[in-house]
Formats: structure tokens, C-alpha cells, sequence
């Protein structure tokens, strides 16, 4: 484990435009809104957040809700209700378990196939936007320092 002496770092509350954690929170505001305009422009009837539990779906099938939740940042209740919404606009569909017919299961209808695929080229569209002129090194050293900062949350 690599411990370095942090006495040099400034964490004091001077200016909070040069605080990393304002500047963590205003770039992922920025990113966000920069990928609502987008799926908005594209004419795709999905939000952000829709799409991240829509993909948390199609890479786990037979999570559960609180999977979704943990892997998208939310509560439970904001992810059930996204799902409904969802399921009302035909992308997402309930399904019952083979293995436990007390389960509902969720899974992506053809129409939420369909809209993935059109809202994937969407995506990889803007995160080139957001990432044009970064190395894959920094990329990777940007990665490496927030797991960290996230470590040492979790531990405290």
C-alpha cells in the first residue's frame, strides 16, 4: 500500500472553485446535462438515468432491484419508478421466474432492444465529446485516484 503525505494537499475552504470535490461535482453536472441534451436532441423517449437501469438489465439479467439501485446511484424508489415508466412505455417488460414463480424478473422488450441500440450511438457519441484531447493514460490515472478517493470515503 502506497501512504504519501498529504500535509501539502490543501483542503481548506479558501475558494470552492478550487476544491477537487467542486470540481468533481461540476464536471459530472456538466457531463450529465451535456447527455440529457443529446438523448433529447436524438428524439429518443429516454432519460440518462433510464438507459443506465435499462443497461444495469441487459448486462445482469435477474437482478434485483437493489442491484439496480447500488449500480446506478439511486434509491430504491426512484429505480421503481423509473421501471414502471419503463414497463408503461413498452421497453422493459416482467417476467416470471422459471426457477420461482413468486419472482418477477426484468427484461428488455424488443422495443427496448431497438431503442438501446439507437440510444448506444447516442452515448458513445457524447462520452467522445466529453473525453476528446485525454490520453487513455490520464483516463486510467483519473480512474485510479477517484477508486481511491471512494476507498477512503468507505473507510471512514
Amino acid at each position: 500500500m502506497h501512504i504519501f503525505d498529504i500535509s501539502n494537499i490543501d483542503v481548506s475552504m479558501k475558494k470552492v472553485e478550487q476544491v477537487i470535490f467542486y470540481t468533481l461535482d461540476r464536471s459530472i453536472k456538466t457531463y450529465r446535462q451535456l447527455a440529457q441534451s443529446r438523448l433529447s436532441e436524438s428524439k429518443l423517449d429516454i432519460t440518462v438515468d433510464q438507459w443506465l437501469v435499462m443497461n444495469v438489465v441487459k448486462e445482469d439479467p435477474g437482478c434485483s432491484h437493489q442491484d439496480i439501485s447500488d449500480r446506478v446511484f439511486k434509491d430504491n424508489a426512484s429505480v421503481t419508478r423509473m421501471i414502471e415508466l419503463l414497463v408503461n412505455k413498452g421497453f422493459m417488460k416482467r417476467v416470471v421466474s422459471k426457477g420461482d414463480r413468486r419472482k418477477t424478473l426484468l427484461a428488455i422488450s424488443p422495443s427496448g432492444k431497438r431503442l438501446m441500440s439507437s440510444a448506444s450511438r447516442v452515448v458513445e457519441s457524447y462520452r467522445k465529446a466529453a473525453l476528446k484531447g485525454i490520453s487513455a493514460a490520464e483516463l486510467e490515472k483519473t480512474r485510479r485516484v477517484l477508486e481511491k478517493i471512494t476507498a477512503n470515503c468507505h473507510k471512514n
